[in-house]
Order: structure tokens, then sequence, then C-alpha cells
């Protein structure tokens, strides 16, 4: 067929180098002779492949059984099979066999495109050694009762149409002979492939997948395949395949993986309305229908149910196969889509619209031929030019469009990566309408008599409907087109191009969330009072004053959540001077708002525009206000965000906030406005440097885009030093220490406090801007330079392997089995980094491996506020310790997750592993009844599920989870 390939391309060139509309005689007899030539290749080839054929059969009955057979003569694909000891070593893919032969090696890619260099330059080799003794070969490791078949995941894995024509149709045809029981070793290993293709890769082993790049240790078989049987694209040669499986066997196969009910399509008049289903197939990038609408409702008229799917890489082959099994008909532009007619029920149609270009032959090679050999039917309708958008690139006498074979010898594929295509409904300039396109082909292998006259009256049925309802005047018709295809050339997907011949990635996630099950956070009693303080003559003091349960613990401490959660109470602190008039005293009317907003559970903030003087030794924020002025305003608060907090807010410097005509002269003018705020309380605790300091200074300080200064009380030099270049980020400026200034600063606008929503949380509708979780991470990754934004397609997994970070503990909730843990997650395929998360460590370092994974692994904890540095799309995985701590995990860290556009997994913990088992007997109150002890409080409920606490995870159960993040990381 390679020599007709070539003769073909020759006749055209010589065509239309001379003249695309030459004599017809001369062009006929040019095509007669290419016939004549096409058909000599034919049986030379057969001559010659049954040659090979005999002459491989000869040698195999001179060599004594148990011989390993290579067979490198197949164009697709080398194949090597071999019985008797024979021992695989995994990383450095030998296989090594016990038994003399002539020839003592071989050499051979596992994967069925032999005759492409662009994708076996992606695969790795694997070398077949012969010994004459045991003794000789590695000693064996791991001894094995069933064949195992060696194969590879690299060449254009992560493109549809090749994953089913270079991996799974050979690897039906090789591996379903044996029920289940083979086990496979994959060199170039892709988890996400095994994954996304589960249900059917589990319907051909019962066994363990084994990576063999990583395999160090010496497996024994009694039997190994490597490589693949591989015929024709997407097609099982039945005469060529053991227990000779077909094509038909191959899609009822498929259909039995993925449990589809439809064994057989639609027959008209079965059941009283019932409508035909019709698939329509879109695409979002190249030879995309222009017209769907128009289209659909056209189908519609002629009582179809539509349903229009976009064929994505991305998208969950369990759901897209169903769809595809609940219709009849399926319609869509010559692409890798169409691969999908393997899930359709026997009998369906498929329908393969042709761009321009003379592409024919090529689409009946890809998507005609093979489904008629799944006993489907197939019709083929070829655009023309007014249903291509090339007739607006090109003009109409340029040979793109006059004479496309000149395109196709230039360029082959030039049509394809630029056109889209709208079907029309109206007469075309050469005559007959869409039906007078359709080319019928039908399965030579079905009863010839009575269905053809069944599918001609169909067609003509659904022929006259369409033209009654679109165009009457089109009855009568000088011919009705239908004709025979042209026989095939070879496959064009040889080349990486457009989303048909190569790597395909995986479009942006729609949905980064996962369900969770959750409960009502539980809160302790909390006590409210208001004081107000006693009114100087001539002036209302407003004086903040708490009264909380809370108790904080070391505040410098490392330990985690070294605070209680409670909704904190709205204290009023504004106090109106209600003293009885006198005689005579005018009242004063408020020229402005107060100066502080006390309204917010979390934090008090006070804004200014003005005059407004900063003295760090007298701890007062003031706005000057005319002489004439009587009453002085004042506050006491404590620029913190975490009010209510009483054993907190000790650390916190409380600032007296006033309007007054009083106040010392200015030493330095500041144009840029001010943030004030304090680095005391829980800071050094990781949480709480996000959730009370990182996320409220960035909605406070965000907002003028570096033009501001920052003003810390409560300054730790160690605290600016470790988010310096967050700092940086937000401020353009040096940051002013005022507990150790002593000079009187003057701005014209000042903020005393910071902005603060829930814990660890953006409220978009109360933020400035608008800003959300997603903007904050955005702003961390940028502060600390990491390179990955976003996980955007599956071609950033194809070309290696997922990295998983385990977030290690040392104190309470720790995992004590890492390497147990380690050891599974690198059997599936993750490249593994197990990372402590220490309060002293170097945050730019940190930020730069957690972004470098795209699964992060953690037990409850403040470890896990580093997720703030995954990129878009990743998965956060939080181990729940046991003790009904769902809502609080949710709230500190899973919607925080999904917030900032992760996807998010829950895994709560069993009693047989958690440590609490160790120290209490099962009808203990901490398992029968583990919501007594959060009634109790919240330092009981803490130092007993969260201080005192080890989780051992079950490996076999946590693999599920493992195995839900790759198919979020696919979707």
């Amino acid at each position: 067929m390679a020599s007709s390939g070539k003769a073909s391309r020759l006749s055209h060139m010589r065509k239309c180098g001379m003249n695309c509309g030459g004599n017809s005689r001369r062009i006929v007899t040019q095509k007669l002779g290419l016939l004549l030539l096409t058909a000599c290749c034919i049986i030379l080839l057969r001559y010659s492949f049954s040659l090979s054929e005999c002459s491989r059969r000869a040698i195999r009955e001179l060599e004594p059984h148990g011989d390993p057979i290579c067979d490198l003569d197949n164009p697709r694909t080398d194949f090597c099979e071999m019985d008797g000891d024979v021992r695989v070593v995994g990383k450095s893919s030998v296989v090594v066999v016990t038994h003399r032969h002539p020839r003592n090696a071989w050499r051979v890619k596992p994967y069925a495109r032999k005759a492409d260099p662009t994708a076996m330059a992606n695969v790795k080799e694997v070398s077949v050694r012969l010994t004459g003794s045991a003794e000789a070969a590695p000693a064996c490791a791991i001894n094995h009762t069933v064949p195992a078949v060696v194969f590879a995941h690299g060449g254009y894995m992560g493109n549809y149409f090749h994953d089913f024509a270079d991996l799974i149709v050979p690897l039906f045809a090789t591996a379903r002979q044996f029920h289940g029981e083979v086990q496979f070793l994959i060199a170039d290993y892709k988890i996400w492939w095994l994954f996304k293709y589960r249900n059917i890769v589990e319907k051909l082993t019962r066994y363990e997948i084994i990576d063999l790049d990583k395999k160090d240790r010496v497996l024994c078989y009694p039997h190994v395949l490597i490589g693949l049987h591989s015929h024709d694209d997407l097609k099982v040669d039945s005469a060529r395949t053991p227990n000779g499986y077909s094509t038909a066997d191959y899609t009822k196969f498929i259909r039995m993986a993925y449990s589809l009910k439809r064994e057989s399509a639609i027959r008209m008049g079965e059941q009283a309305g019932e409508k035909p289903r019709l698939l329509l197939i879109a695409r979002k990038g190249t030879r995309k229908f222009t017209n769907v609408k128009e289209i659909v409702r056209m189908a519609e008229e002629l009582s179809y149910e539509v349903v229009v799917a976009d064929a994505k890489f991305e998208a969950n082959v369990s759901e897209y196969a169903a769809t595809v099994n609940s219709c009849d008909v399926m319609l869509g532009v010559h692409g890798s889509g169409l691969t999908n007619f393997f899930f359709l029920p026997t009998n369906a149609v498929v329908i393969q619209v042709v761009p321009l270009g003379n592409l024919e032959g090529m689409a009946k090679y890809d998507y005609g031929d093979p489904p008629m050999a799944a006993e489907l039917h197939y019709l083929q309708y070829t655009i023309s030019q007014e249903e291509s958008t090339l007739s607006e690139q090109y003009p109409r006498d340029d040979p793109v469009q006059t004479c496309p074979e000149e395109g196709s010898r230039s360029a082959p594929v030039m049509a394809m990566p630029v056109a889209s295509i709208a079907v029309v409904r109206s007469h075309q300039p050469g005559g007959g309408t869409m039906a007078s396109k359709l080319r019928l082909t039908r399965n030579a292998n079905q009863p010839r008599r009575f269905r053809f006259v069944l599918l001609i009256l169909g067609c003509l049925v659904v022929t006259v409907t369409f033209l009654v309802v679109s165009k009457p005047q089109a009855l009568v018709l000088p011919k009705l087109g239908f004709t025979p295809s042209l026989p095939p050339p070879p496959s064009d997907h040889d080349a990486v191009n457009g989303d048909d011949h190569g790597t395909q990635g995986a479009a942006h996630s729609e949905s980064n969330n996962f369900p969770a099950i959750g409960e009502e956070s539980l809160q302790g009693e909390k006590k409210e009072m208001v004081v107000d303080a006693t009114p100087k003559e001539d002036t209302s003091l407003h004086e903040l004053t708490e009264e909380s349960g809370a108790r904080a613990d070391d505040l410098n401490s490392n330990q985690d959540e070294t605070r209680e959660r409670l909704t904190l109470p709205t204290v009023s602190n504004y106090t109106i001077d209600d003293r009885p008039q006198a005689a005579g005293e005018k009242s004063q009317a408020p020229k402005r708002k107060p100066l502080c907003d006390v309204s917010d559970r979390r934090a008090d903030i006070c804004e200014m525009d003005g005059d407004i003087r900063i003295s760090g030794s007298s701890s007062s924020v003031v706005l000057m206000e005319s002489p004439r002025t009587e009453e002085t305003e004042i506050w006491h608060v404590h620029p913190y965000p975490r009010k209510g907090d009483e054993a907190c807010l000790k650390g916190v410097r409380k600032l007296e906030v006033k309007a007054s005509s009083e106040a010392s002269p200015c030493t330095v003018n500041h144009d840029a406005p001010a943030v004030v705020f304090s680095t005391g309380g829980y800071t050094g605790n990781l949480f709480h440097d996000y959730s009370d300091l990182l996320v409220p200074l960035f909605l406070t300080a965000r907002p003028f885009d570096g033009e501001v200064k920052l003003v810390v009380t409560d300054s730790k030099s160690w605290w600016i030093t470790k988010y310096l270049l967050v700092l940086q980020k937000l401020s353009k400026y040096p940051v002013i220490d005022l507990d150790m200034d002593k000079e009187v600063h003057c701005f014209k606008q000042v903020t005393v406090g910071l902005r603060a929503h829930n814990e660890f949380h953006i409220d978009p509708e109360r933020s400035p801007n608008g800003y959300t979780m997603i903007d904050f991470a955005k702003f961390m990754r940028s502060a600390f330079s990491s390179e990955r934004e976003a996980l955007l397609n599956i071609e950033d997994l194809a070309a290696r392997k997922p990295r998983l970070l385990i977030v290690g503990r040392k104190q309470s909730r720790v995992l004590t089995n890492t390497k147990e843990i380690v050891e599974m997650a690198e059997e599936l395929g993750f490249e593994v980094v197990v990372e402590e998360a220490d309060a002293g460590s170097d945050l730019a370092r940190v930020g730069r491996t957690v972004n470098s994974c795209d699964v992060m692994v953690g037990v409850h904890g403040t470890g896990l506020t580093n997720s703030v540095f995954l990129p878009m799309n990743a998965i956060l995985i939080q181990i729940v310790p046991w003790g009904r701590l769902e809502s609080k995990a949710m709230q500190d860290y899973g919607n925080p997750a999904k917030e900032m556009g992760l996807g998010y997994l829950e895994y709560s913990i069993a009693i047989e592993e958690s440590s609490l088992r160790e120290k209490y007997p099962r009808d203990h109150p901490v398992f029968t009844d583990p919501l007594s002890f959060h009634s109790r409080g919240y330092h009981v409920m803490r130092a007993t599920f969260m201080d005192d606490q080890n989780v051992k995870l079950d490996v076999r159960k946590f693999k599920e989870v493992l195995w839900k993040a790759l198919e979020h990381l696919i979707q």
C-alpha cells in the first residue's frame, strides 16, 4: 500500500502540474493506469506477505518449542513471544530468556506505530537477550504463574484517536485471549492514562499494573509477550488475532467494559412515539460546525431527538460512552471525536462530514471502514466550496479550491486545520442537494439482499421527507449521487498536527469542587459585655471592652491552631453623650461619620482623610479638626482582626484614634496613604499568619497597588523577614516600625486595622474591587515567583508523572506509616515528595516545592495553609482525624481550597486508623459519642482529638482517594 500511495501522489503531481483542467481522456487513462498499478502492488504485497509468513512458519517448526520469536517484519509493530524461564529486569528494560538460539539478542520498541519516527522517539526500547544457563541469568526476586504483556505508554498517548488505534485496540487483540489471567508491564508509564481507561484495563487483567521503569526487582514469568498485535487503525483482523477476534468482538467488549445498556439501535415502528436519537459531535478547535443550531432544527424537523456533545479529550469516558450508546446516529466532521463510534449499538449509523481538500479516501479509511467492520452503517458527506470557510480565505480560482490535489501534495493537511463547516440545506452549485452527496457504504459481511433493500427504502424515505420539508422544488433531481467511496489511501495519522495527530491537552476543568460531608460547626457559649466609659467634660470616649472565654497557648509556639474558634461578639464602643442638655446649650450636629466602624464581628476599622498625624511614642492617631470644634471624638482600638479574643489581644498594642484640634507638629510628611496594623496576637502560627494578617492585609492594602505605606506596631523582625516578599508586593516603601519610631508622621489618608471576613476566606461582595481567594492565591504565587499558575491541560501530565506532596508533622496528628504511603503512591505512578510543615521553614523554598506538585496530602493542621502555592486545578486532600472534626476541617481548609480554584478531597479516618484505639477501649465515649467532647468546650475537644492523636492510614482504602485525585486532574 505504501507503493500505491507514492504512485497516487506522483500521478496527481503530474496531472496538476500540467493543467488541472486538462484533457479528460488523458486523465481517464492515468486513472486506469493508476488502478492497474495499485492492483499489481496489492498482488505483490500479498505474495510477499505469504512468503514471509511461510518462511516464519518454517523457521518456527525448525526451532525447539519455547524459543524466543521476535517478528520484526510487521510494518506496524515489532512483536516478541517467548515461553519457558523468562526474566524481566525492570529499570534496565531487559528481558532475559534461558535458552540457546543462533540469534542471542533483539531490540524492540513495544508501541504500535513502528514506521513513525516522531512517535517512536518517545518510546523506550526493550532488549531481549538469551543466556545458555539459568545461573548466568539474574536471580528471580518474584515468581509469577501468569503470562505477562510488555508494552509502552509513549508515542502519541493523550490523543484520543491514538489512544485507541495505537494501544487500546491492539491491547484487546493481544491480551483478551487470557481472560484476565495476565499481567501488564508498562514502559513510559502514565498513570493518568490508566485511570482514564480503567474500565477497559480492569476487564483485560485482574492483576496489579507494573511500572517497568521503576521496578528494580527481577520478575520471572512462564510466558511473555513484548509488543502488541496491531493491524489497521481502529480495526481487528480476525484472521491474524488469537481466538479469531474481530472488530465486532472488540466493540462488544467495549460496551461490556462500560456496562452500556443498548446492544442494538432503534428499529423504527417497534415502539410508538419513540424517536431516533442523533448525536452531533461538536468541536471547539478546527473543523467545527458554524451553524449547529440550524443543523439541530433541520434534524428535529425530520423527527430526530438531537444531542449535541463536545468530544473533548478530558471528558469522562464512562459518561460520554453512555451518551453515545443512547444514540442511533452519530454525525461529526472528520476528527478524533468520531473514534467514539465504538460505543454505538449495533446497526447504528455513522455520518462523517468530510472537509474540503480531497480527503474522502483518508476519511473513509480512518472512520468509515472501522465502523463497517464493527457492524455499523456508514454515510459520508463531502462539503462543497460554499460550505467551507476556505472560501473566505482563498479566491475561487486558487488551487486550494480548484485543485485540492495540488494542496494535498504540497501540504497534505492544509485544508484541515483552518476549515470550519456550515452544512447548508439549499441547492449546491454543482447540482443536487445535501442528499445527493450522501454516499452509502454497506457492510459486506451482513446478509445482502434483505438488508440492502430495507436500507435503500429507508434512505429514500428520509431523502423525500427532507426534500418535502426543505425544498419541494428540488424533488426532480438529475441524479441521486449515491456512489461508492474511492479506495482509501494510507492513513495520515503519523504526523503530529492538530488534535487528531498529536498529544491533546485537557481544557480547564469546569468544576474544581468535590462533594464532602459537612456538619454545622459547634461553638461554645459566648458572652457579651458592653461597657460605657465615664465621659469626661466636652469629650465622648469610646473604649473597646470585650469578654471572651478564649485562652491562647504560648503565642510564639509552632503548634497548630492555638486559639479558640468562636463567633466573636459584636461590641458596641461608640458611646453617645446623653447628659441632660443645659438651658441655652446648643446641640452639635455631626459634620461627618464616625472615625471607626465597629459593626464587623472580626475587626474594627478606622478610616480617615485629611491632616492625620501618627505618633509612635504616644500610640495615637489624630485627625486634625478645626479649633472651633468643641467635642473631641476618641476611640481605642486593637489593630488586629481577632476582635473579642481577649487572650489574643493581650499581645496587641492598643492605639488611640481621635479627632482633635490639638496634636504634635509633623516631623515627616508622606504623600502615600498608610495602613496601620499589629503583628502581635497569634503570629508565628502559620494558619493565623494567613487568616489574621496576610489575607486581611491583602484586602486592605492591595487596592492601593503598591502606593501605600505599612505602619506596624508590635513589630517582630523575624515575621517581617519571613514575609518580606509579600510586604514588598503590597507596598513600594519600607515598613515603618511604629514602636521604635519617635517621629510624628503626617498622612493625608490613613486606615487603622485590617479588613477581615471569615477565617482564611474572602467574601467578594464585601471586598474592594471584588477580590476573591483566587486573586489572593495568584497574588501569593506572584510574590514568590512561582512557575506554575494552573494545570491547564493533560499535556502537562503526558510528559511526566504527577507529583504528590505529603505534608509531614512532628508532634500531634503525625502520619506514622509515611513510608508505606509513599510506596503505594509510587506504585500508582506518582512522584512523591515529603515536606514537613515547620513554621520556621524558608517560605520561598516551601512555595517552590508546593507549586511544583499536582496533589497535596496532609492531616488537618497548619501545613495545609501552604495550599495557596498550588497551581489552580491541583488537588488538596485533607485527612481528618477521628472525633467528628469534618465541619472544622471543611471550614479551615476545605472551603478555602475550593475558593482558590483547587479540587478538594476529604478522607475521614476510621477507628482502626487512629492511635486513640491504643489508649481507650472500644466502648469508650471517645469512639461511641465523640460529640460529647465538643459540648464540653473547645479545649477539651482539642486536647482529646487534636493534640493527642496520630494517624496510621489504611493504604488500600486511601488508594481510592488518590485514584479520585487523578480523575480530577484529567477532567
